[in-house]
């Protein structure tokens, strides 16, 4: 069963328990929510155990959680000059911050990919809270198809920098524009950098003529 599912079931049960207790369900009627609220937390454990225990055996180069900061989200999005109509993408979108921010700009499709389900899950609530049109899918950012991007945004580590670089040049489509926090691409051409709280913001472009 999704993750995300048993999450949403999760969060159900613990609501009508304490419901209950505030209504005062019957004891029987307590001890079952509590008893399915328990096994249902159970259930996602093991699952998020065994998705983590999965991960570090095909060692597939993920990286950690960390928010951006609003004011460099807005940085970025500036450096990027996103065009109305533009396909944006943003690789390890977290909670989808920047990709729901661009997808403000008229007539943009915004998708952002995040490969925890948690994270996922923050970022499709932080959507629909802010009014975003952005498309957020939980998945693998390099099974992803971004052969129609405009923009791609990153913020990334080293390691999953070179597995993500690689993609973009084998897929993506000439003056592709990436914007990159903190870390460096090593083959696209760079076209600016900006220096926003005490980080640095990289705009690329993918250049394939010879």
């Amino acid at each position: 069963m999704n993750q995300v599912y048993i999450l949403y079931i999760c969060l159900c049960l613990l609501a009508i328990t304490i419901v209950g207790i505030y209504f005062g369900f019957s004891a029987p009627v307590f001890i079952v929510l509590l008893i399915l609220t328990i096994i249902f937390g159970l259930i996602l454990f093991s699952s998020m155990l065994y998705s983590l225990i999965r991960i570090i055996k095909e060692q597939k180069m993920y990286v950690p959680y960390v928010p951006t900061r609003t004011s460099t989200v807005k940085a970025m999005i500036d450096l990027a000059k996103i065009q109305e109509g533009d396909n944006v993408y943003d690789l390890g979108c977290g909670d989808g911050r920047i990709v729901i921010e661009a997808s403000k700009i008229k007539n943009t499709k915004c998708i952002g990919i995040e490969w925890r389900k948690d994270v996922y899950f923050m970022a499709k609530i932080s959507n629909f809270l802010k009014k975003g049109n952005a498309v957020i899918k939980n998945g693998d950012m390099y099974k992803l198809d971004i052969s129609d991007a405009d923009v791609i945004f990153t913020y990334l580590l080293t390691n999953a920098m070179d597995r993500i670089e690689e993609k973009i040049i084998n897929e993506c489509k000439d003056g592709t524009v990436v914007v990159s926090h903190g870390f460096q691409f090593k083959t696209l051409d760079l076209i600016e950098e900006v220096h926003v709280d005490r980080t640095t913001i990289r705009k690329y472009k993918l250049n394939k003529k010879i």
